[in-house]
């Protein structure tokens, strides 16, 4: 469970950078 969470946070962070890189 821990492991998942930390998934998802961590294509969150992914997703965020990439719509930060995108929109620069």
């Amino acid at each position: 469970m821990d492991m998942n969470i930390n998934r998802y946070i961590y294509n969150r962070t992914l997703t965020i950078c990439f719509l930060i890189s995108f929109r620069i």
